[in-house]
């Protein structure tokens, strides 16, 4: 709506975030930070997807410094580069303080190991209802990945692009359905 009616010309830049949260590895399905991100590179411009890690101990403590402390250069950097044709970023922000931050390390999406879970709750008249707990579990070292990175205390940059085809399957795939002529 921004890009298209309320602004007189397209945006330079579109920044998503900063989440309270990660958004790693397979979760970036689910982010609608990321999609924010998505949106604005399908419009066009370009586009980050910023999130900050944080601690629970059943309160949020959410470190923003770090994000607002390392964001701005982070953002320099990314800005600087050619974004190449249907590619955005997607920067995530350890659960640390600024000064505990490792670096920055440009790196692929990880993989988790995925696990549901489904708890029965009850609201404040006491009807049920259902909750789904999903989680991931990462699993051994994932060098050169979101996950792995962030669980080294560095700060996250993966260029993303929206093509889920599976292409090392695509031409095995073409060959079987094409065998009868179909």
């Amino acid at each position: 709506m921004a890009i298209r009616q309320l602004m007189p010309e397209p945006p330079d830049v579109v920044l998503s975030g900063v989440n309270s949260g990660l958004n790693i590895g397979d979760f970036v399905n689910y982010s609608g930070t990321v999609a924010g991100a998505m949106e604005g590179m399908l419009l066009g411009a370009k586009s980050i997807a910023l999130s900050q890690a944080y601690d629970f101990d059943g309160d949020r403590k959410v470190p923003w410094r770090t994000a607002e402390t390392l964001g701005p250069k982070v953002l320099r950097k990314l800005l600087a580069q050619d974004f190449p044709r249907g590619t955005f970023f997607n920067v995530n922000f350890p659960k640390c303080a600024p000064e505990e931050v490792v670096g920055t390390q440009v790196v692929s999406q990880g993989k988790y190991v995925h696990s549901l879970y489904i708890e029965k709750r009850r609201d404040g008249r006491s009807f049920p209802y259902y909750w789904m707990r999903f989680q991931g579990e990462s699993p051994a070292h994932q060098p050169g990945t979101d996950i792995y990175a962030i669980s080294e205390n560095k700060i996250a940059v993966s260029p993303l692009k929206m093509d889920l085809t599976n292409h090392e399957f695509l031409t095995e795939l073409q060959n079987s359905m094409n065998e009868d002529g179909t």
